[in-house]
């Protein structure tokens, strides 16, 4: 007790940061890095509990970002550079598991430049190299078994500050815990939930969603480089094989395949995702398809066919003019320009494209004007990536293979007539996994809202699901996705054509969908920021 409060009398004394930040080689900085520890491992009990953990959570943060730390030393601060570092970092992370500290550590880190918190990452990423190199042990058996309690324990502060979650990306930090997994484990141990890499793919899958920057950033080098797929894989074989620590691998919130899943909406990662499908074993394949596990056997299928119907789409060439769209709705597929014919876009947003002048003229009147000074030109577009005119036709080509998996079971004369007769709309909802597809009509389209945010409310959207009550030779497929905190409400138009009704004019790809008795036309995309209240919710 007496111990306790003369640690929290010492902790706001001055002269204590002093020698911590002048002398980290000091015998007594040691001794009293390791009394805290002691204190921290054991519980503190006591009236100044929280004020204890507060100060040394402040005094562990501060050290561990002190960029004079490595840069102004002597080379005889390479010798001690170990044991100075080390007991700074256990500390930092050992705080980590109090939620005052990570209130304290987050407050704090609202000072700190986008310079200082990279490199506090970057000395991190050191520190876990140190400490499965150098044998560092705790309570766990080794030291990569402490690897997936060391991200979690990141993983708190990183759920609480926006800022180091970005830097921990930038820095690699889980691609840096996922080499020295695969550095220093042989294969065969990899497999499991028991495995740390397998607890670390639930850590970072499972625990929260993953943000669009992670996505795009974090993903393609765990897929590629570290065989993170593989890890899920194995996951799904073996999640009822302990009871001790249960991992979400079949369907339910935080299931990291929902998380996966959800990522093949995004072009670059869809491609990622394939890859990393052909890297899987065989072996490991094969058991997937004959899991006893019917869960998990139906997941990994739809994740697998999902995946495959978005590389079809993304592989289908877009027209010679490298645009391939007109979203003038007065446009109709008598209208497909020529190969030939050069399209154009909207020199102020570079969002829409026409075929023609006349077209570009039209649709300015119609909507444009008022579209091109507010929704095109927000902020949360160019946070998510451009939604570029080759994106926008490959889910044009990604509606129409939904719409063939949803009608190719009907037979000639059958349901597929029935719904073009009552003009009924296919709604593909990818932010459920597995994805969701029926037929619904148009005015539950138009009353339609995903959690708090209301989709498809502009003005260019009712008037294109408007238009399928006036026009019978019109399909129209509306398809939800999520990419991070982004939601993408998509509507793909499309003309009902024989397919011995194409003429010269069309090209390749709309020859390709018109066999299928669908003539591409154009697609809206709208993107919206996920609302608060779903934010903390995967898509499942």
């Amino acid at each position: 007790m007496y111990l306790l409060d003369w640690l929290s009398f010492c902790l706001q004394t001055p002269s204590v940061t002093r020698l911590a930040l002048d002398k980290p080689e000091d015998y007594s900085f040691h001794s009293m890095f390791f009394i805290f520890k002691f204190l921290l491992d054991q519980g503190i009990e006591s009236s100044n509990a929280n004020g204890i953990i507060t100060s040394i959570a402040e005094l562990a943060l501060e050290l561990a970002a002190l960029n004079s730390l490595l840069q102004r030393r002597s080379p005889l601060f390479r010798h001690t550079y170990t044991t100075a570092l080390i007991p700074i970092f256990d500390l930092f992370l050992l705080c980590l598991k109090y939620d005052t500290s990570v209130a304290v550590m987050a407050d704090r880190m609202n000072y700190y430049s986008e310079s200082r918190l990279r490199h506090l990452v970057r000395c991190l990423n050191r520190h876990v190299g140190l400490f499965v190199r150098e044998g560092n042990k705790t309570a766990d058996s080794t030291p990569l078994d402490a690897l997936p309690r060391l991200v979690g324990n990141v993983d708190r502060l990183s759920s609480a500050h926006a800022g180091f979650r970005r830097a921990l990306v930038e820095e690699n930090f889980l691609v840096t815990v996922f080499g020295l997994i695969t550095e220093f484990l042989p294969s065969s141990t990899l497999n499991g939930v028991g495995s740390p890499a397998a607890k670390i793919v639930s850590t970072l899958l499972s625990s929260r969603p993953l943000t669009a920057h992670e996505i795009r950033h974090l993903l393609p080098d765990l897929l590629v480089g570290h065989g993170l797929l593989s890890y899920v894989a194995l996951g799904l074989l073996h999640h009822r094989s302990t009871n001790t620590q249960p991992l979400s691998w079949g369907s339910g919130h935080g299931n990291p395949l929902a998380t996966l899943y959800s990522c093949c909406l995004d072009r670059k990662m869809s491609r990622y995702m394939r890859s990393a499908l052909f890297s899987i074993p065989k072996n490991t394949l094969a058991a997937l398809d004959y899991n006893p596990d019917i869960e998990a056997r139906e997941g990994w299928i739809n994740f697998v066919n999902y995946n495959t119907t978005c590389s079809k789409a993304y592989n289908m060439p877009p027209l010679s003019d490298g645009i391939g769209l007109c979203d003038n709705l007065q446009h109709f597929f008598t209208k497909i320009p020529p190969r030939t014919v050069r399209g154009r876009e909207c020199a102020r947003c570079e969002r829409m494209a026409y075929c023609s002048e006349g077209c570009q003229r039209e649709d300015w009147e119609a909507f444009h004007r008022y579209e091109c000074r507010t929704s095109w030109t927000s902020p949360i577009d160019r946070r998510c990536g451009d939604i570029s005119h080759k994106s926008r036709y490959s889910l044009l080509e990604l509606g129409n293979l939904l719409w063939l998996e949803a009608t190719q079971r009907s037979p000639p004369g059958g349901e597929k007539d029935s719904i073009l007769r009552s003009r009924q709309i296919l709604l593909a909802d990818a932010t459920l996994f597995p994805m969701q597809s029926r037929f619904v009509a148009f005015e539950d389209l138009l009353s339609l809202s995903h959690g708090s945010a209301n989709v498809f409310k502009d003005l260019r959207s009712r008037a294109i699901i408007e238009e399928l009550v006036r026009d019978h030779g019109l399909v129209l497929v509306a398809f939800l996705g999520r990419i991070g905190e982004f939601l993408y409400a998509t509507l793909a138009r499309y003309a009902i054509m024989q397919a011995t009704e194409c003429g010269d004019g069309l090209s390749p790809a709309a020859e390709i969908s018109a066999r299928s008795r669908l003539v591409p036309l154009n697609v809206f995309v709208e993107v919206l920021e996920v609302p608060d209240d779903m934010k903390h919710h995967s898509a499942v």
